[in-house]
C-alpha cells in the first residue's frame, strides 16, 4: 500500500514538474500591481536579500498578485494592511491560493513600495509602504545627508541631523538606527522629528544612557512603519543614509578613574604672598604614558564659602606638573596662588575636563584624597592673614593723625586705622548740611558746636505759617523750602488762569481767593444749557467751551437745509425748529406733500403715504385665496396670493409661532419672489406639525411697499412613519425592521417595548438611529418567539422629535433548535455506550440539552453539556437493547432558559452482550473509517472504530497531488471535526492516519 502512494506521489510529482517547465520562466519574481500588469521586482534594492519595486496607483482594484514561474506559483495575503509587516502565504504550486487583496482599497496616484524578504517556496515577510509621492532619498552629500558629531562626551546625548533631497511625503518617517558594534548587534532606534508632516530636515537625539564608552556606530533610514528597537530594520527601509554603505560613527571621550586635590590640605600665608597645591587626575589609556594627557586641562579654583565646588566661580588654569602616582599613571598639576586675596579664609580644589567635556571634581583628604564629596574627599583651607598701619589718636574722637603712624600686625594703644583728622587737639562736629549748626557725631573736619536738630536738613523761618519759608537759616523748627514772596501773606493757586483759586497755597503769584472747583479747567457760563458756552468764566459749574454764538437760543442741525432741523444741537446755524424727519433729503420735512407708494414718509408725520387720513394712498396688497389662512399647506404644496397689476415682485415673512398664542417662536424669515408663490417647505425655518404667520407686501416702482397686508396663519402637516412588519415573525436577528420614509426627516427614533403573554409591556427600550430601520440585533432585552410592541417617532427640522406614531405587534425571530445528526438517527443501533452520538451544530450555543425517553419505561431524563455530542454513559438506568427517543434543545446568550426540543429522533442501546462482542471486536478490529455526507456541499464528517487512543492526522490531497489541507485531532474529537469548508467543487483523497493504520477514502465536494 505504501509504494503505491509513493508511486502515485511520483507521478504527480513528474506532472506537475513538466508542466510547469512547459512556461518561460519571468525575469525575476513578478508584482501583478492592481491590475495594472506584471513588473519584475528589483533584488538587493534597497538591501541585500530584499526584493522591492514602487508602482504610482493609477487603478484602485483592491487585488495583487506575487508570482513566479509562468504564474506555476503565487503567494498572498488576502487581508493586506499598509505600512505594517504582514506574511505572504506561499499557494503550495499549481497557482494555488486566492488573489492576494488590500484591507483598504489603493488612492489613486498615490505610490506602493512593495518589499518581501527574499522568496521561496514557503510563506515569506512582507511591506507594502503607501506614500504620497515617490519615496524621497537622503540628500546626495553624505555629511549633509547625516551630520556626525566627532566626539561626544560620555553620558551625553547626540543630536544627529539628517536632509533629504527633498521634502518628504507625510507617511514618510526617518529614523538612526545605532550600536555600539559595528555589525549592529543589539541596535536600537530614534526616530528624527521635524517641522510638519512634509519637512526635508530634521533632527533625532541619541540619548546620554547609550553613550557610555568606545564607538556609536549608526545610519538613518526611511520608512513609513512604525520602527522599534527590534523591527526587521532591512525589510521596512525605503531609503538609506548611510555614508555611502560604510555607516557613520562618533567616539565616545572616557570618564576619568581618579581626580584628587593631592596636597596640601590646608595653609596659611601673608597678605600678598603666594603658595603651591597639587592635583592629580587618571584616566585610562590616556595617563599612564609620559608627559600630559591629551586634551586634559586642569584647573585649581577658590571660594570664601565652603560649598561644593561645581558653584565656584574663581578658576585659573594649573599646568602640567609631572607624572605621579602608582606606577607613575596619573598626571599631576601645580597651581600656585593666594598672592592677589584679600586676607581672610578660602577654600581651594581642583577640578579636570577631557576634550571640553563636563569638569570632575577632586578632593581632598589624608589617605589620598578622591572625588570631591564634602566628606570624606573635602576642599583645601587657606586662611590669608592681614597686615595694616595705624595712626595717633590724641583727643580720642576716632580720627588718626597723619603725621604721627607706625606699621603693625596688631593696634597699639591709642592708635586707630585711618589718618583723617584735621586738628588732632580739638573735637570737631559734622555739619551736613553746612548751616553752621553741628550735629553730635564727631567728625574729623567740621564746626565746634552740636546744637542742630536735624543735621540732614537746612530748615528756613515761616513767619505766616504758610508752609513757605524766607531766606533765614534756622537750626531747628521752620520749613525746608526759602520760596516765599512775602511770608507776611497767603496766596492761592489759580492753574487755570480764570481769576478763581484753588485751597493750594503757593509761595508766589497766585489770587487772594480759594472759590475755584476745579482749579486745572476753564469752564464757560451756559445759560440756554445746549452744551456750547459764551465767553464768561465761572468758578463752578458751567461747560468745557466758548462756541456758543448766541447762548440765549438753542439751534438745531439742518443738514440738508430745508429750513426744518432734527438733533443733534450745534453752537451756531442751523434751525431753530427739530421737527425734520430726514435731515438728508430736503425734499422731506413736515411741509412736504406725501407721494404715495415711494415707500418715503415725506411729511414726516409717521404714516407712510397717508393711509387712513384725509387725502391719503390706498394701500396695495396681495392676498392669498379665503381658503388658505387657517389651512394645513402639504409639504411640497405652495401658497399663492393675489395676483398686482405692474407689481415688480412680491415679498412673504414667514414667522414660526406658538400655536397657543401665536408668540413667535423663531426670528422671522423674509423671502422675496418674482413670482406670487410661497413654497413653506423650502424656508429655513420650515418644520412639521408647525402654525407660521404670515405677513405679504409687493414691490412697485422699485420699493418694497413698507405697509403690510393683514396677517394670516397656516399650518403644516404632522407625518408618521410607520412600522412595515406589523403582524409578522422577523427572520433572523439581522433582518431590518423598516418604517416609511418622511421627506427631509434624518433621524428616526424607535420605541421597542416586550410584551408579555397578557400583552403587558415588560420593558422598554429606545433606539434613535439615522437609518429608518433597526434590528433585534439592537434590542438589550432580547427574547426569541416574543412580542414587541413597535414605534416610531421622527426628528422634526427643529431637531425636536414628534411623538410616536401608531404601535404595532412584530415577532422576534424563532428560537434555533437542534436534533440529532441524520446519520445517528431513525432507530440507531448505538455500537457502546461510551459512543459519541452528535447534535447538528448551532452557531452561539451556549449549551444543548440532551432529552432521552421511553414512555412505555416511564424512562425521561435530561442531560446538559457544552458540546454539541454525548454519549449514553452519560444516562443512568437504560436498559439494554431497548429504544429511546432522543430531543435536543439549545441554550442561547442572553435567554433565560433552553428553547424548544428539535426533532426526535430514535436509537437502540446496546445488548450487554453485544457491548462485550463490540469491545472484543474493537481489540480485534485494527481500524475502520468512513466519511459523510459524500458527496458533500458544506462540511464533511468522520466516523470511526478503532480500539486505540493515540491521535488522528487528516491530510487532503487534490488530484494534482497538492496537500489542500492538514490537521491533527485528539481521538474523542475526530468525530467533531469539520473538514472541507473552503474547498472548491472538485475530487478529494482524504488520508485518516491513526498511529499505524491508514485509511484513504475519496470525496466529492459539490
Amino acid at each position: 500500500m505504501k509504494k503505491n502512494l509513493l508511486q502515485l506521489w511520483l507521478l504527480l510529482v513528474f506532472v506537475i514538474t513538466g508542466f510547469q517547465s512547459a512556461f518561460a520562466q519571468p525575469g525575476g519574481y513578478a508584482w501583478d500591481r492592481f491590475g495594472l500588469g506584471n513588473v519584475v521586482l528589483s533584488n538587493n534594492t534597497p538591501t541585500s536579500g530584499i526584493l522591492s519595486n514602487t508602482t504610482q496607483a493609477t487603478s484602485t482594484n483592491n487585488y495583487y498578485l506575487i508570482q513566479w514561474n509562468s504564474y506555476a506559483d503565487k503567494w498572498y495575503n488576502t487581508a493586506t494592511p499598509y505600512n505594517q509587516e504582514f506574511t505572504l502565504t506561499w499557494g503550495g504550486g499549481g497557482f494555488n491560493g486566492p488573489n492576494a487583496a488590500f484591507t483598504v482599497a489603493p488612492s489613486l496616484n498615490k505610490y506602493y513600495t512593495i518589499q518581501i524578504r527574499g522568496l521561496a517556496y514557503a510563506s515569506r515577510q512582507a511591506v507594502v509602504m503607501e506614500t504620497d509621492a515617490a519615496p524621497q532619498s537622503f540628500h546626495a552629500n553624505d555629511a549633509t545627508a547625516v551630520s556626525n558629531p566627532g566626539s561626544v562626551c560620555s553620558g551625553t546625548a547626540a543630536t544627529i541631523t539628517v536632509s533629504l533631497a527633498g521634502a518628504k511625503s507625510a507617511q514618510e518617517r526617518v529614523f538612526i538606527r545605532y550600536s555600539s558594534a559595528a555589525n549592529f548587534s543589539g541596535s536600537k532606534v530614534v526616530e528624527a522629528t521635524g517641522t510638519g508632516s512634509n519637512w526635508s530636515t530634521a533632527t533625532a537625539i541619541i540619548p546620554g544612557s547609550d553613550n557610555t564608552s568606545g564607538t556609536i556606530y549608526y545610519y538613518a533610514y526611511t520608512t513609513t512603519v512604525a520602527a522599534t528597537n527590534s523591527s526587521d530594520h532591512d525589510l521596512i527601509t525605503l531609503r538609506y543614509g548611510n555614508n555611502g554603505g560604510s555607516n557613520y560613527s562618533y567616539s565616545i571621550t572616557p570618564n576619568p578613574g581618579f581626580v584628587n586635590t593631592q596636597f596640601p590640605g590646608s595653609a596659611t600665608v601673608c597678605q600678598g604672598s603666594n603658595f603651591d597645591a597639587y592635583g592629580q587626575i587618571y584616566v585610562a589609556g590616556l595617563t599612564e604614558a609620559a608627559g600630559q594627557g591629551s586634551g586634559i586641562v586642569a584647573q585649581i579654583g577658590y571660594s570664601s564659602t565652603n560649598t561644593n565646588p561645581n558653584t565656584w566661580t574663581n578658576w585659573t588654569t594649573a599646568p602640567y606638573f609631572g607624572q605621579a602616582g602608582s606606577g607613575n599613571n596619573n598626571d599631576e598639576y601645580k597651581a600656585t596662588f593666594g598672592s592677589a586675596l584679600a586676607p581672610g579664609t578660602y577654600y581651594y580644589a581642583f577640578r579636570y575636563s577631557i576634550n571640553g567635556c563636563a569638569f570632575f571634581y577632586g578632593g581632598y583628604s589624608a589617605s589620598g584624597g578622591g572625588t570631591w564629596n564634602g566628606t570624606s574627599n573635602t576642599s583645601g583651607v587657606l586662611t590669608v592673614q592681614p597686615s595694616f598701619t595705624y595712626y595717633q589718636d590724641a583727643d580720642s574722637d576716632g580720627f588718626g593723625n597723619p603725621a604721627v603712624s607706625q606699621v603693625a600686625c596688631s593696634q597699639p594703644v591709642g592708635y586707630v586705622t585711618n589718618s583723617l583728622d584735621c586738628n588732632d587737639a580739638q573735637l570737631q562736629y559734622v555739619d551736613n548740611d553746612g548751616d553752621g549748626f553741628g550735629s553730635t557725631t564727631l567728625a574729623a573736619c567740621g564746626v565746634a558746636n552740636n546744637t542742630d536738630c536735624n543735621d540732614n536738613q537746612l530748615r528756613y523761618a515761616d513767619v505766616d505759617g504758610d508752609g513757605f519759608g524766607s531766606t533765614t537759616l534756622v537750626a531747628c523748627g521752620g520749613v525746608l523750602n526759602n520760596t516765599d514772596c512775602n511770608d507776611n501773606q497767603l496766596l492761592y493757586a489759580d492753574v487755570d488762569g480764570d481769576g478763581f483759586g484753588s485751597t493750594t497755597l503757593v509761595a508766589c503769584g497766585g489770587v487772594l481767593n480759594n472759590t475755584d472747583c476745579n482749579d486745572n479747567q476753564l469752564r464757560y457760563a451756559d445759560v440756554d444749557g445746549d452744551g456750547f458756552g459764551s465767553m464768561t468764566f465761572v468758578d463752578c459749574g458751567g461747560v468745557l467751551n466758548s462756541l456758543d454764538c448766541n447762548d440765549n437760543q438753542l439751534r438745531y442741525t439742518d443738514a440738508d437745509g430745508d429750513g426744518y432741523g432734527t438733533l443733534p444741537l450745534v453752537a451756531c446755524g442751523g434751525s431753530t425748529i427739530n421737527t425734520d424727519c430726514n435731515d438728508a433729503v430736503a425734499s422731506i420735512n413736515p411741509g412736504a406733500i406725501d407721494v404715495c407708494y415711494d415707500g418715503i414718509d415725506n411729511d414726516c408725520n409717521g404714516n407712510i403715504d397717508n393711509i387712513g387720513l384725509p387725502g391719503g394712498c390706498t394701500p396695495i396688497y396681495t392676498v392669498p385665496a379665503v381658503t388658505v389662512p387657517n389651512s394645513t399647506i402639504s409639504y411640497g404644496a405652495s401658497i399663492i396670493t393675489s395676483l398686482v397689476a405692474n407689481c415688480q415682485g412680491y415679498r412673504y415673512v414667514v414667522t414660526r409661532v406658538n400655536p397657543a398664542d401665536d408668540t413667535p417662536m423663531s426670528a422671522p424669515v423674509t423671502v422675496d419672489m418674482g413670482l406670487r408663490n410661497l413654497f413653506l417647505s423650502n424656508l429655513s425655518n420650515y418644520a412639521y406639525g408647525a402654525k407660521f404667520k404670515v405677513e405679504t407686501t409687493v414691490r412697485i416702482n422699485n420699493v418694497w411697499q413698507p405697509n403690510y397686508a393683514p396677517a394670516f396663519f397656516v399650518y403644516t402637516p404632522t407625518p408618521l412613519s410607520t412600522v412595515a412588519s406589523c403582524g409578522t415573525q422577523i427572520s433572523n436577528t439581522t433582518t431590518q425592521v423598516a418604517s416609511s420614509a418622511v421627506a427631509l426627516v434624518s433621524v428616526y427614533r424607535y420605541q421597542v417595548q416586550r410584551l408579555d403573554a397578557s400583552n403587558n409591556v415588560v420593558s422598554t427600550q429606545v433606539i434613535t438611529s439615522g437609518l429608518r430601520y433597526f434590528s433585534f440585533e439592537q434590542v438589550t432585552d432580547f427574547r426569541y418567539d416574543a412580542n414587541y410592541s413597535v414605534s416610531c417617532a421622527i426628528r422634526n427640522l427643529d431637531g425636536v422629535f414628534m411623538a410616536y406614531g401608531p404601535a404595532c405587534t412584530v415577532q422576534a425571530p424563532k428560537h434555533p433548535t437542534s436534533e440529532v445528526r441524520a446519520t445517528q438517527c431513525n432507530d440507531y443501533q448505538v455500537l457502546n455506550n461510551n459512543e459519541f452520538i452528535y447534535a447538528n451544530l448551532v452557531r452561539n450555543a451556549v449549551q444543548y440539552r440532551y432529552r432521552l425517553y421511553n414512555i412505555d419505561q416511564g424512562y425521561d431524563y435530561s442531560v446538559d453539556r457544552n458540546a454539541n455530542f454525548f454519549r449514553l454513559s452519560d444516562f443512568p438506568g437504560l436498559v439494554p437493547g431497548e429504544t429511546y427517543s432522543v430531543q435536543v434543545a439549545v441554550s442561547m446568550p442572553g435567554q433565560p432558559d433552553f428553547g424548544p426540543f428539535g426533532k426526535t429522533c430514535t436509537i437502540i442501546a446496546p445488548t450487554a452482550a453485544r457491548t462485550i462482542e463490540d469491545t472484543q471486536a474493537a481489540e480485534a478490529t485494527s481500524f475502520e473509517a468512513t466519511v459523510y455526507p459524500n458527496p458533500f456541499a458544506e462540511n464533511l464528517y468522520f466516523k470511526v472504530n478503532s480500539a486505540s487512543n493515540e491521535e488522528y492526522t487528516i491530510q487532503v490531497y487534490d488530484m494534482l497531488g497538492k496537500l489542500v489541507e492538514t490537521k491533527t485531532v485528539a481521538a474523542d474529537s475526530v468525530e467533531s471535526t469539520e473538514v472541507g469548508a473552503n474547498f472548491p467543487a472538485g475530487v478529494y483523497n482524504v488520508i485518516l492516519t491513526q498511529g499505524e493504520n491508514i485509511k484513504t477514502l475519496r470525496v466529492i465536494k459539490r
